[in-house]
């Protein structure tokens, strides 16, 4: 990727076929990094800093798809996000992949929706 990307760009990688996640900055604009937090698992990328002058937050992140370790996970989360002392003034982005389906019938295929 960083060979056909011109911009910055951030990621955690997982194994060679499960995990990752990749966050990419488009070159030229304003944005200047202040903290950078990456799993070693390939689950998550917290950026901190500024864009065009604003604070921000963005999260990046890979949910396991296992419904009993989610909930770990996401404290994982945030006690990262704790440590990463945002103020009031910051705006969050929190995306990626959630492993979740809301509801069976439209988003769960074969096997038990249980």
């Amino acid at each position: 990727m960083k060979s056909q990307w011109r911009g910055e760009l951030f990621f955690s990688h997982g194994l060679e076929h499960s995990r990752g996640v990749l966050t990419l900055v488009k070159a030229g604009l304003d944005c200047q990094l202040k903290v950078c937090k990456q799993d070693e698992l390939g689950r998550y990328v917290i950026l901190k800093g500024l864009v065009q002058g604003q604070p921000f937050i963005f999260v990046n992140i890979y949910a396991l798809n296992k419904v009993n370790k989610q909930c770990v996970f996401y404290d994982e989360i945030l006690n990262e996000l704790a440590k990463v002392e945002a103020d009031a003034d910051h705006q969050i982005k929190i995306g990626g992949d959630f492993n979740v389906i809301l509801d069976p019938d439209l988003d769960g295929s074969e096997g038990n929706q249980n």
